[in-house]
C-alpha cells in the first residue's frame, strides 16, 4: 500500500466567482516542497456538466524563461501550515463567455454554467540555481503527484 502524502492540495471556492489552490502540510513534521509559477506550477482541470473538458492554453509553451528555478521556490511548511499557491482571475468581457486565468494557464469563452474543478501539482524538482547559475540539490524534498478533490464553480 502506498504511503499517504504528507501534503493535501485543496481548491477553495471564494464567495465571488473565484478559486484558490492551497497546499496543507498534514504531517507531524516540517516538510519541504517546491512550487514555482513557471517551472513547477499547479494546473487546473475543468469539467463541464456535459462531461466535456474545456482545454486551457498554457502560455509557458511559448515563453522562454529568463531565470532558472531559484531557492525561493522551495518552501518549508510546518505541521498544519497552509500556503496559497494560486488564485484565479475570472472576468466576463462580453457575451462571448468568461475568461478564467490561473497563472500561465487560461480558459477563454467559457459559457455560463457549473463546472467541476480540480487542481494538479506534480512535484519533481530537487535542485535550484543561485545568481551565478550554480546548481544546488535539496535534501529530503517531497516528490509526488497531488490532485485535489473536485469542487463546483458556478459561472452565472
Amino acid at each position: 500500500m502506498p504511503e499517504e502524502s504528507p501534503f493535501e492540495l485543496v481548491v477553495a471556492v471564494d464567495g465571488r466567482p473565484g478559486l484558490r489552490a492551497l497546499l496543507r502540510n498534514r504531517s507531524a513534521t516540517a516538510r519541504l516542497c517546491c512550487h514555482d509559477r513557471f517551472w513547477q506550477t499547479t494546473l487546473l482541470e475543468l469539467t463541464a456538466t456535459d462531461g466535456s473538458r474545456p482545454r486551457g492554453q498554457d502560455q509557458r509553451v511559448i515563453m522562454r524563461p529568463l531565470y532558472p528555478i531559484g531557492r525561493e521556490a522551495f518552501r518549508e511548511l510546518g505541521p498544519g501550515d497552509v500556503e496559497e499557491l494560486m488564485e484565479t482571475d475570472i472576468e466576463r468581457p462580453g457575451p462571448g463567455g468568461y475568461i478564467l486565468r490561473w497563472g500561465h494557464q487560461s480558459f477563454h469563452g467559457l459559457p455560463p454554467g457549473t463546472y467541476g474543478v480540480a487542481a494538479v501539482l506534480e512535484c519533481i524538482r530537487t535542485s535550484w540555481a543561485d545568481e551565478e547559475r550554480q546548481w544546488h540539490a535539496e535534501k529530503d524534498i517531497w516528490q509526488d503527484l497531488l490532485r485535489s478533490a473536485e469542487v463546483r464553480l458556478e459561472l452565472p
